[in-house]
């Protein structure tokens, strides 16, 4: 097993213009690792995943994975996404997990997926989380092929490489994705969404905020949480500020 040149890669990944090129490098990069398939993705979180049983992204995020295509098929036949233990980790997590670490104190479908992954070739692995602004989320999962102390060994030498090219990753594919999506495409908010942020902008509080439109309180963070969740954002500064930035504030 190689290790990769980590300056080299990191050059291509932040001068990449397109996702196959991504795509390349990414899987030339595990291969120097002895990997054996992995799977890297990447979009934006729901405003709350626990009110979104299923899925933890608002649209279908960007995939560059080498996962066996049988197991990819029992997957999601199986919805282990809702269960699995690894993304569920990488969520609460910014430091990368070890799928040992995890298959240890796993239990019921969370053990069973780590217990079919290794019939299907996925022995052993690891995978890093990002978590960037506006509820932007990456992760990669790298495996291979064998288990044991020598292949543990492997991942603490190169974890930590791994663990930078990701954050690199993260941001290649939020840069090409704005390019080619430009920031004034704004989501699909509602009339009254909109009045509530301009409202909002101009720094007017939920309470005067209702008083002026002649609704509650409530109704006024109502209709900016699901505003929140259209763009993305978790607090009211950067709700505010991408709205701002949206062209959404003006009359």
């Amino acid at each position: 097993m190689d290790r990769p040149s980590w300056d080299a890669t990191l050059r291509i990944v932040n001068a990449a213009a397109a996702l196959p090129e991504l795509d390349t490098i990414l899987t030339d990069t595990v291969a120097a690792l002895g990997g054996n398939s992995h799977a890297f993705f990447s979009g934006t979180l729901v405003h709350d995943i626990r009110q979104e049983p299923g899925t933890i992204f608002q649209r279908p995020p960007t995939c560059l994975h080498r996962y066996p295509a049988a197991w990819q098929a029992r997957y999601y036949a199986e919805c282990y996404y809702k269960d699995d233990p690894i993304i569920w980790a990488g969520l609460r997590s910014v430091l990368p997990v070890r799928w040992s670490e995890l298959e240890r104190t796993a239990s019921g479908r969370a053990q069973r997926i780590f217990v079919e992954a290794r019939e299907h070739g996925l022995k052993a692995g690891f995978s890093v989380a990002v978590h960037g602004g506006a509820r932007a989320f990456s992760m990669l999962s790298l495996t291979f092929p064998e288990e044991g102390d020598a292949v543990e060994r492997h991942i603490d030498a190169h974890i930590h490489g791994v663990h930078l090219l990701v954050l690199h990753l993260h941001a290649a594919v939020r840069r090409i994705e704005a390019a080619a999506e430009p920031l004034s495409t704004a989501p699909a908010l509602t009339p009254r969404e909109q009045e509530v942020l301009r409202w909002m902008a101009n720094g007017k509080t939920y309470g005067q905020i209702g008083q002026i439109l002649g609704i509650t309180e409530r109704t006024v963070r109502e209709h900016l949480d699901r505003a929140a969740n259209k763009l993305g954002v978790d607090s009211k500064i950067q709700l505010v500020a991408e709205a701002v930035a949206r062209g959404l504030t003006l009359a």
